[in-house]
């Protein structure tokens, strides 16, 4: 299981944060931890480009939007 918590940390900055749950069991050196690490990676790189496009870029939120996506 994965989430993305977003918190603002000023106006003009937010900060995320990528949550997973996975089995603990799972071998460490296992081609799933492989695949767990590179996901990870690939998601946050993918999203840090997404968010400099000018659709989001420019984004604007009411008071109210930001308070459903905060992490309290």
């Amino acid at each position: 299981m994965r989430n993305l918590l977003f918190q603002q940390t000023s106006p003009a900055h937010v900060r995320v944060s990528y949550q997973i749950q996975a089995d603990p069991q799972t071998p460490f050196n296992g081609p799933s931890n492989d695949h767990l690490a590179e996901s990870v990676f690939n998601t946050l790189k993918n999203l840090r480009g997404l968010v400099k496009e000018p659709k989001y870029r420019d984004a604007r939120f009411s008071e109210a939007e930001i308070r459903q996506i905060e992490v309290k």
